[in-house]
């Protein structure tokens, strides 16, 4: 992409998001965005070494990396809630 393609993608991007910029964002939104950024700096950083494609591809699978990171985690403090809780319980009827 050169310098005016890019330049253009911006600029409808930001238009888009500012008509968006009403509604409470999402955390589906949010992640994309999060990832888009990256991306920008990915693509804008490592282009040179990597090739032009780096940047569309860093971000897909960063916002996949996010998503599935917040699967983990609500997974993971499911199962660490019901671990304190067996614990505590334990230790609360053993006395």
């Amino acid at each position: 992409m050169n310098s005016e393609e890019l330049a253009s993608a911006g600029i409808s991007r930001a238009a888009k998001e500012q008509k968006n910029q009403s509604k409470e964002p999402e955390l589906a939104d949010l992640r994309s965005d999060l990832a888009r950024a990256l991306g920008d700096f990915i693509q804008q950083n490592f282009a040179h070494k990597y090739g032009p494609l780096i940047g569309p591809i860093s971000e897909g699978a960063i916002e996949k990396f996010l998503k599935d990171f917040e699967e983990n985690s609500t997974k993971a403090k499911t199962e660490l809630t019901f671990v304190l809780q067996e614990l505590l319980d334990r230790i609360i009827s053993s006395k």
